[in-house]
């Protein structure tokens, strides 16, 4: 009996490690040798209504070549139309991307894939991109509000052991105070705002040194994420199997 009990309780552990080793978080896209790069930007709206975002990308023209950039559901999830502004420099290295709903004064509060970026890695093991100037515009009533998040910068690694080519960025709007604020206006108007830099935009009366937020941000590989997390719940669950094994002895 006692037999019987302690490979159960072996076998539920074993099960237990394998399902919590899963994922891990880092800073980093672990990607197969050859293949193209697919990261999902993906946007969390936290309680709020996203009307618009838009981000630019800084990468190694040497390293790392932009397939595409597209529109994710997010925006358009209720059939809204959307204008999207989407350049790729590949010789500089760098590209632009913003999107902004259209004909409507309500936005989204579902979180969704707001863009698909496509990286085709060339000779090189390891390399580096940056997404920067992320601005996401939310409605409060008659006004939308901008906010404008941190850099997020990430290595790229070519790994032979790597199971996957996918990744996804996870964007949180921020609680902070918006750092200007602006009017409903016509479809072209909002599509001329949209292609406006920061700098040209209105700005509220907050000091301009104040309007960057701290973004909550995380990487999530399809395939691997929340390292730590897995690590903490596999020694928890191998802490939780000792005791049973010896309740089960003293028994």
């Amino acid at each position: 009996m006692k037999n019987n009990q302690f490979l159960i309780c072996s076998l539920l552990l074993i099960i237990l490690t394998a399902f919590c080793s899963i994922s891990y978080s880092a800073e980093e896209y672990r990607l197969k040798p050859k293949e193209v790069m697919i990261l999902e930007i993906e946007i969390d709206p936290s309680d709020k209504e996203v009307y618009s975002f838009q981000y630019e990308l800084s990468f190694n023209p040497e390293d790392m070549e932009l397939i595409s950039q597209e529109e994710g559901i997010f925006l358009k999830y209720d059939n809204t139309k959307t204008y999207v502004i989407n350049k790729i420099e590949n010789r500089e290295g760098k590209a632009q991307f913003g999107c902004t709903r259209l004909g409507s004064q309500k936005g989204v509060t579902e979180a969704a894939t707001a863009a698909i970026i496509k990286f085709k890695p060339k000779d090189t093991e390891k390399s580096e991109i940056m997404i920067k100037n992320i601005k996401i515009v939310t409605v409060k009533g008659s006004e939308l509000e901008a906010r404008e998040l941190g850099p997020i910068t990430r290595q790229v690694i070519i790994d032979d052991e790597s199971k996957t080519s996918s990744c996804k960025e996870r964007i949180s709007v921020p609680d902070e105070d918006a750092y200007y604020t602006y009017t409903f206006e016509s479809d072209e108007a909002q599509k001329q705002q949209l292609k406006k830099k920061p700098d040209e935009q209105q700005i509220s009366k907050k000091e301009k040194a104040e309007k960057t937020a701290s973004a909550d941000i995380t990487v999530k590989s399809k395939d691997d994420n929340n390292l730590i997390i897995g690590i903490s719940i596999t020694v928890l669950v191998i802490a939780i199997g000792i005791v049973i094994f010896y309740l089960v002895r003293k028994r």
